[in-house]
Order: structure tokens, then sequence, then C-alpha cells
């Protein structure tokens, strides 16, 4: 028979639902760990005054409201965006599923056209089987259009809610990068004078040195490295890593930790001579892509870089590099990473990292099964009730994204002490921010810790975890219960 119409064309399938699933849940891991509950992280607020005094303490206190201020934001970001993935996620399985379903109609359509082109022109019902093959060629390109909108919508609205979650980071600019830089130089915050952190320091101030700036780089993140204490001259070496978001403007963030450590080693050894830099040196997850709304929901390559473990591998190859390059092979080099910069100096470790010790804190994984996949002796802190620190799982689990616990006991690190605190409400998730960003504040038992270690000390420590990240989540919950209950009073 003549006259029928043809197949209609499938188009091509949305893309695979698998790398954004995972995506999403780490994100949505990632973003608990920094909640968006509140702006003022009080724990931080009360270990920074316990560990400084007068004016010290008020800097510390106005620092930590800013950075518990930038938490909430980020922290709002990532639920948003993790929100948008997740559904998107869910739309592609339907649409998944709806493609399955209409190329099984697609080839019964095909076999009933096989069989009707063999019928002659001239049967008396001919003209009637003609229109019902249109019939149904009409529907069927129709439902193909509709699946086809569907994915296009799927597409917008990603874009659309990653943009919006991530609009109101404003765009690095060279004016705020150099203020950062210049601030971290001086020892100086927003709200602080140059005598009053310096009060802070065991030796009362120190020399600080420009080892790195270059505002444009990784694609206008930008870079900064800042040494306190010459490096050339020191006994010591401590290189500080930073974790997610962190751009050219956190380097006076990053650079308090190093002060931080230097005047706990200070502490430890009066006598050596210690050198502490602030790395922001590599291309850490940030959102500026997103930002800029240049993300293409079917290539999630950046987003799921975010999410995993792609920077990290990135930035231990810069950091390996760095530390080759910045110190003597007769030099007693640290290197410390916070967060996801734990993960970054871990990859940096496997990468033949040449330091004498590695020290991970909140780590939300290590990249390795086992501490001598390190091949350097390795120090790990991680509070219980941290949940950055609840995303990696110990040996004979599934691991987290970013690989095992490397606090966990079958991993082989030896593990530092942290502070007791209270187990935050439900309705405080502020707090863990607060418990995330607590290692290295000043008077912290980890910092002391920490500057044993930098200075070949040996630290405190304490027994490694048995617990799952899922455990210790569980036993949080259980022992919120009773206040849930009793907290409408």
């Amino acid at each position: 028979m003549t006259g029928l119409p043809p197949l209609p064309a499938a188009p091509p399938p949305a893309p695979p639902v698998s790398p954004v699933a995972t995506a999403a849940r780490t994100w949505v891991a990632m973003a608990r760990a920094v909640s968006s509950a509140g702006a003022r992280t009080t724990r931080v607020l009360d270990t920074a005054r316990s560990g400084w005094s007068g004016t010290a303490a008020d800097s510390a206190a106005a620092r930590a409201d800013r950075l518990g201020r930038l938490a909430a934001h980020r922290a709002d970001a990532g639920f948003v965006g993790a929100a948008a993935l997740a559904s998107w996620a869910c739309a592609l399985e339907h649409l998944a599923t709806e493609r399955s379903r209409l190329l099984v109609r697609s080839d019964a359509e095909a076999d009933a056209l096989a069989q009707l082109v063999a019928l002659p022109d001239g049967r008396p019902d001919a003209p009637a089987i003609r229109a019902g093959a249109w019939r149904r060629h009409d529907d069927l390109a129709a439902a193909w259009r509709g699946w086809q909108r569907a994915v296009d919508r799927a597409d917008d609205a990603l874009v659309e809610a990653l943009v919006e979650a991530l609009a109101a980071r404003p765009a690095l600019t060279h004016e705020q990068a150099l203020d950062a830089a210049y601030r971290a130089l001086l020892a100086l915050d927003d709200s602080a004078s140059a005598d009053a952190t310096r009060a802070a320091l065991a030796d009362g101030g120190t020399d600080t040195f420009l080892l790195d700036f270059d505002p444009s780089a990784f694609d206008g993140d930008g870079s900064a490295v800042i040494a306190y204490g010459a490096p050339s001259a020191a006994d010591h070496v401590a290189v500080v890593v930073p974790g997610m978001t962190t751009d050219a403007r956190s380097i006076g963030e990053v650079g308090a930790m190093a002060l931080a450590v230097r005047g706990a080693t200070q502490l430890r050894a009066p006598h050596d001579r210690t050198s502490t830099v602030a790395w922001v040196g590599y291309d850490a997850p940030a959102d500026d892509d997103l930002h800029r709304g240049r993300l293409d929901p079917r290539d999630l390559a950046d987003t799921i870089r975010v999410a995993g473990p792609g920077a990290a591998e990135e930035g231990g190859h810069e950091l390996r590099d760095f530390v080759a390059d910045a110190t003597r092979h007769d030099q007693d080099v640290t290197v410390i990473g916070h967060s996801y910069g734990s993960t970054t100096a871990a990859h940096a470790a496997s990468d033949g990292l040449d330091a004498d010790r590695l020290v991970l804190l909140g780590s939300p994984g290590a990249g390795v099964d086992r501490a001598s996949g390190l091949r350097l002796p390795t120090f790990v802190a991680a509070n219980d009730l941290d949940p950055v620190t609840w995303i990696g799982s110990p040996e004979g689990h599934h691991a987290g994204p970013l690989g095992h616990d490397p606090a966990a006991r079958d991993f082989g690190a030896t593990r530092l002490p942290t502070d007791h605190v209270a187990a935050p409400h439900v309705d405080q998730p502020d707090a863990f921010v607060a418990i995330h960003c607590s290692y290295l504040l000043p008077g912290s038992s980890t910092l002391a810790a920490v500057g044993d270690v930098v200075t070949d000390h040996t630290p405190p420590t304490v027994p490694a975890r048995t617990a799952t990240g899922a455990g210790l989540a569980a036993d949080w919950l259980l022992g919120q219960a009773a206040y849930e209950l009793t907290s409408w009073r």
C-alpha cells in the first residue's frame, strides 16, 4: 500500500540520571554541613571569646559574625541548588520512563506500517487504513514533541533555579581581591586594628609576605598566597589549605587560620622559626560559573566537579607543585587541609607531596581507603557533631563521594582531640556551622594539637571512629527526639 506516513523520528535521549542524582545528594550533604537557618554562629563567638580577650575578642567575634552570615548565604544557595538538581533528576527519571514507553509505541507502529506496505492499494478500505495510519503518526509525533518540550522545560527550570540561587553572590573584582590581600598582609580583618590582631599572637606581631596574587586566575576566582614569617628562613613551614567556596576574597579568612596556627607553634616551640602559609592557590569548588548563567544542564561537568573529587584532584597537583617550589628539602613541612581542602591536601599527598606530615581537619573524605595511601604521617581532627565529617564512611562501608572517612579506625591515621560541644538542636543548625569552623580557633584543643604536629612534637590523641557517618547522624537525631517533643513549651 502506498501513501503511508513515515515513522516519526525519536529525539535524542535526555542526559543520564545517575551523575545528576549523585551531584544532588552530595550537594545536599554539603549544604547541610553549613546550614542556612541562622546568620550568627554562637559556638564560634563563644569559643573565640574564651580563647582571646579584650579588643582581640571583639575582633574575633566580629569576624565570626561575618563568616556566619557568609556561610548562611552560601548554604541557602546550596539548598536551592541541590533542590534544583534533585528535581531535575526526578524529571529525567520520569522522562526516561516516558521515552521507553514511546519507543515501545514506535516499535509497534513500525511493525504495523511494515504490514500495511504489503497490502494492495485497490482494497476498498485502503483510504480508511491510510487515514488511521496518519492519525497514529500525528499522535505519535505530537507525543514525541511533547516529550522534547518537557526535556527543554526541565533544562530551563534547572538553569533558572541555579542562577537565582547564586545571583546574590557578586562577581570577584580586582579591587575586592586587592583589599582582601592588603588586609591579610597587615593581619587585619574588616573590624580589627593591627594592634588588636597582633595582641592575639604570642610574639606581638609577625612579618608577612605576598607569595602569589592573581585576581584573574581560575576563571576569575583569583589566587592569593600569603606567608606569616619568612618561609625561606623557617625551621617549620605549615601550609593551610581551605575548602569549598574559597576564592581570592577569602584570603583574609584563610590568613586568620594560618595566623592561629603560627600562634600555636610559637607557644609550643617559642625558639623555633615558623612560617605559616595561607594558600588560596587552587580552583576550589565555587559557584561563579552558575552565577554567570553559563551552566548547560546537558553538560553537568562543572556541577559534578563541585560535588565530587575533581577539583581536589586538580588542586592536589597545584599544591604539590607549590610546596616543591616554596620549600627546601631540608625544611620540616606540614600541610593542613580544612573541609574540602583536606580532600585536596590528601590528593596532593597521594600525588607525591614533598612534606613531612599531613593534617586533615573536618574532612569529608581523603580519597583513599588507608592512610598508607597518603604516604605521609597523617593526623585527623573530626568532631563527631561536624556533619561534613559524616559524608565519608569507614572501611567496609560504602565510601562517600570524596572517599573514606580519615577519622575511621580502619583508615589508620592519628586522631587529634576536638573540643566537647553540646549537640545542636534541630532549630539551631547554625551551630553546625560553628562546629565545622572551630578546629583552628584560638584556645581550641585541636589548634594546640596542630601546634604540636607542626613543630614535630607528640600531640595528644583520641580513639579513632568506629561509627559510620549515617550512624553519627542517627545518634544525633535520636538525641534530639526528647527536645523536639518538649520544645513547643
